[in-house]
């Protein structure tokens, strides 16, 4: 069922007192599968992280205005994006994108979203091409059906350039990832030097007696 997140909806969110922002509650963006552009607007103006994860749909007007979002955006609902959209959404310097849910991905859009500078899941369009690039011939028709993973990827995306553009994006992805655990790992290192400094303090050599 389609429901459409309007103005007056996004204001509300955005209106929302301090404990309903820091506990939960109040208006749930995620139910919403669409959106006009005047609620991207005013959306993009919202200081931290913006789940809209249940859009199946973006107009390359909400995508231009939500791009201006200073804050982790996450659209992984979507399951293509126009090239246009691609391209508004590669500027986005809110730290994270989350597209993992696009199926559908012409080459422009790929070399758009390629460079944007933050941290960018686009794993699913990513080995929807490689897969396809594995098992298809060059010269594969125009629009390419796919019965075992029903998605659908214009010819171009299959060619080596733009598979080696997305397999660079998984790449950078694992990347990342191991950044953060390295600095989980040197956080809780950290809290546990601390600890046993200054909590245990000198009872620590009676712990090992």
């Amino acid at each position: 069922m389609s429901k459409m997140l309007t103005l007056e909806i996004a204001q509300k969110f955005l209106n929302r007192n301090f404990l309903k922002q820091l506990f939960g509650g109040g208006e749930n963006l995620m139910e919403y599968t669409s959106m006009d552009d005047a609620a991207a607007q005013a959306l993009a103006q919202h200081e931290g992280d913006l789940g809209l994860s249940g859009l199946t749909s973006l107009s390359d007007a909400a995508a231009q205005a939500l791009a201006q979002h200073k804050g982790g955006l996450y659209l992984d609902g979507l399951t293509n994006l126009s090239d246009a959209a691609a391209q508004a959404l590669a500027k986005h310097e809110g730290g994270y994108l989350d597209l993992r849910g696009l199926t559908s991905l012409s080459d422009a859009a790929a070399q758009a979203l390629a460079q944007h500078k933050g941290w960018l899941n686009l794993r699913g369009a990513a080995e929807v091409a490689v897969n396809l690039r594995k098992r298809l011939p060059q010269t594969a028709q125009s629009v390419v059906p796919s019965a075992a993973t029903g998605t659908q990827l214009k010819d171009s995306a299959t060619k080596p350039d733009v598979v080696e553009l997305l397999g660079a994006i998984i790449t950078k992805q694992e990347e990342q990832l191991e950044a953060l655990r390295k600095i989980r790992w040197a956080i809780v290192g950290f809290g546990l030097a601390f600890f046993l400094r200054f909590v245990l303090g000198p009872d620590i050599k009676n712990i090992f007696r």
